[in-house]
């Protein structure tokens, strides 16, 4: 491609992008204002994104000749006005950072440019629209479904009518009744959201105000919006009364007030009521079918409607506590009255969804009952988002558990047709970004930012977009984006993702403090427990490492990984592959323990044994179907060496060759392991000076984790030493191997003596 071609192509980042060509800056489709000084230093920013470009560098671009005091004021004006145009903040920047008497940098990642159209497999298109690239035609429609979605304060037309929903009181004695009056809160919120001409805020940036006293301008300028819907809600055995009310935000005038005191039973009359009341106080139509597609919910029964809303305000826990327990008991309560409930189904698939990933609590029973659920959920209401979204996890779950590829492919639609079903919902875009992370950060970014700017109380969001910055290899934007999480949500909410940041990057200290800091010593979920161990046993403490194992627990996930961690801690490899192969057979459905089995094995010389059970684990892998992503980079490198040791070079060769153009294209995540990933792929094919490389610029990136190389991404839990792998500790010229290691290990002993010293002058130990 020539120069001309080349700034002929948009440059995308976010919901922006530029026409070098027209000298024009949009926004979701639309033309943002900006004089030319400042669209020229944006686009030198984004020609050079990542990288630093100097203040010199800008002046002999666009102020050739002028004085510096001229050039500097002219400069700060166009960062301002830039900024201004981008919605960023220079305190903690987003897409242009400061470097103080030295220039900027674009931080923002970019989005690729839509690849020229070639024929592909229905198999590779789909694929290819969430790993290799935006497709043309798929781009189109995104960027259409943006521009109607995304419509924030500037983008409003004068006139149009806009309303925040903020959380109804609850004025009954009843604790339940709180989240009834929250449920019924966002149910009328999401009822307005879908009438066409009517702007409506997210759920949660309404709830912000819960509580708060502050003058009804204040709220609206904030919200940006000109009306507000508020009320009351009292429950007394089967009597109801709702009032609300509706204001004009500017003269403080009520457009529209009523209380309802009727039967429980008339609270669907009611909510319509409302719901069609603001409507004809704001002069805004209904979509067409809109009365009866808009305020639909799926039940007749009043009080399974009641207790679906209490379920769904406990699992997500906005502006109450979470009480996920008691969210179950609500959900399952909500289908004994109503079998044919298909929401109260989808919350009890995201519940067993929850604890089945997030906790691995009963991960077997969890996934089992949760996919039951979503496929029930789905099967009764297939238009609904949250049904669609339960079936699209479990969907990923057989990706990830089973390696079916299939089910990567249908999750992938399933989350396509939620977000064209509800655009606004924050745990559609979620869960799809987390569906992602490791195949496509670059798409996952976007959706785990637009579910923050949804739910602005979602802060894991916030932390999972950090990390998908991380494996973009920005590491100092992922750096802000945390801080901006603990800043939001307190370091309780963000300990993990801080210390997966932190042990990626090679601060091993870092990473224990900030757990130790959110949380009471040990009380981890398997994940973290493990996790510790591996922080502990890389930093020479092993003693800590072996306290994290043997706190008590009735887990029996975390006794499998602790009996073979310890044993790993040992050198005993053989004992550790054994302990945890009498214990695969527990965990039929999900597979959880034939990863790190596989690797304990190949450690311990059994290659054939591990053969059988990749072949068995990662049966689409082993067969070539699929692209190689992330996730499979680690046990794919397994599977090559079972192959290479058990009679089966051919095979070996083939697979390897697809992970080395993975970990030589532009997808695989820029983290130090995927450095050290490399060096293994080149030590596997014989290139024993290349992995030597590559190994030292792992080290000089920062790489210091070599216990427990754990992708995070469930299921892959490895008990793993670097210390004994086989590929390095037995390749010729081994001893360069030794080296690198003392010296990491040596880094390592340093800051664990840097811990004992803080843990020390803090009072604990």
């Amino acid at each position: 491609m020539d120069d001309s071609q080349e700034r002929a192509q948009p440059i995308r980042f976010g919901v922006f992008e530029i026409d070098r060509a027209s000298r024009e800056l949009r926004k979701q489709g639309r033309r943002i204002r900006l004089q030319d000084q400042p669209f020229q230093v944006l686009r030198m920013l984004l020609e050079r994104a990542g990288s630093v470009v100097t203040r010199e560098e800008l002046r002999e671009a666009l102020w050739p000749g002028s004085v510096y005091v001229d050039f500097d004021h002219g400069l700060n004006n166009a960062i301002a006005r830039l900024r201004d145009a981008l919605g960023d903040n220079a305190a903690s920047p987003q897409y242009i950072e400061t470097l103080p008497r030295l220039g900027y940098r674009f931080i923002y990642p970019l989005q690729d440019p839509p690849p020229p159209a070639a024929p592909a497999s229905d198999e590779r298109r789909a694929w290819s629209w969430h790993l290799t690239g935006y497709a043309a035609a798929a781009a189109t429609v995104l960027a259409l479904l943006l521009w109607l979605v995304l419509r924030d304060d500037a983008a409003t037309p004068p006139g149009t009518a806009s309303v925040a929903v903020l959380p109804f009181v609850s004025l009954s004695a009843d604790a339940d009744d709180e989240y009834f009056a929250d449920g019924l809160s966002d149910s009328l919120l999401n009822h307005l959201a879908r009438v066409r001409g009517l702007r409506v805020p997210g759920r949660t940036a309404s709830f912000y105000f819960k509580g708060r006293q502050e003058p009804a301008a204040e709220i609206a300028g904030h919200l940006g919006v000109s009306h507000l819907l508020e009320g009351s809600v009292r429950r007394a055995g089967n009597r109801l009364r709702i009032a609300a009310r509706l204001t004009d935000a500017a003269s403080g005038y009520q457009l529209w007030s009523q209380t309802f005191e009727r039967d429980f039973g008339d609270l669907f009359e009611i909510e319509d009521e409302i719901a069609l009341s603001v409507v004809s106080a704001l002069k805004v139509e209904l979509l067409e079918s809109g009365a009866e597609q808009g305020l639909r919910r799926g039940t007749q029964s009043v009080e399974a409607y009641r207790l679906y809303l209490v379920g769904l305000s406990k699992l997500r826990a906005r502006g109450v506590r979470l009480d996920r327990e008691g969210a179950r008991r609500h959900f399952e309560q909500a289908v004994a009255l109503d079998p044919g409930y298909a929401a109260a189904h989808a919350g009890l698939a995201s519940y067993r969804f929850n604890r089945a990933t997030s906790s691995f609590d009963a991960p077997e029973e969890n996934t089992r009952v949760g996919r039951e659920h979503a496929e029930r959920a789905y099967a009764l209401d297939p238009k609904n988002a949250d049904a669609l979204r339960v079936m699209a996890d479990f969907e990923i779950l057989r990706f990830r558990y089973r390696d079916e590829f299939d089910g990567y492919v249908r999750a992938i639609g399933l989350f396509d047709r939620a977000v064209r079903s509800e655009p606004n919902n924050a745990y559609v875009h979620y869960d799809y970004a987390r569906a992602v992370q490791w195949q496509d950060p670059k798409r996952a970014l976007p959706l785990f930012e637009r579910a923050a700017e949804l739910d602005p109380e979602m802060p894991l969001a916030i932390g999972m977009a950090a990390l998908s910055l991380l494996r973009l290899g920005m590491h100092d934007a992922a750096r802000l984006r945390m801080e901006q999480m603990v800043a939001r949500a307190g370091v309780d909410y963000g300990v993990r993702n801080i210390a997966v940041l932190e042990s990626y990057l090679g601060r091993l200290d870092e990473a224990v403090r900030a757990t130790r800091a959110g949380t009471p010593p040990f009380e981890f979920e398997a994940g973290t427990r493990v996790a510790m161990w591996g922080l502990h046993l890389s930093m020479g403490d092993r003693a800590g490492a072996i306290e994290v194992l043997r706190e008590p627990t009735d887990d029996p996930l975390i006794l499998a990984l602790a009996d073979a961690a310890e044993l790993t801690a040992d050198g005993r490899h053989a004992a550790a592959f054994e302990s945890l192969d009498r214990r695969r057979g527990d965990y039929p459905g999900t597979r959880l323990l034939d990863l790190p089995a596989a690797r304990l094995a190949l450690i311990a010389g059994r290659s054939g044994r591990a053969r059988e059970i990749l072949e068995s684990r990662l049966p689409d892998l082993a067969r070539g179907r699929g692209p190689i992503t992330a996730p499979r980079v680690l046990p794919g490198l397994d599977l090559v060496r079972a192959w290479s040791q058990s009679g089966e070079p051919g095979k070996a060769r083939e697979l390897l060759q697809r992970i080395e153009a993975f970990l030589d294209g532009p997808d695989a995540p820029r983290l130090p392991l995927f450095t050290v990933l490399r060096a293994r792929a080149h030590a596997l094919a014989g290139r024993q000076d290349r992995a030597w490389e590559a190994l030292d610029r792992a080290h000089a990136e920062g790489f210091r984790m070599t216990c427990v190389l754990d992708l995070h991404p469930h299921p892959l839990l490895y008990v793993d030493c670097i210390d004994a792998d086989p590929v390095f500790a037995t390749a010729p010229g081994s001893v360069q191997f030794r080296q690198w290691l003392a010296r990491i290990h040596a880094d390592n002993r340093r800051q664990f003596q840097q811990l004992q010293s803080r843990l020390a002058a803090a009072g604990t130990s």
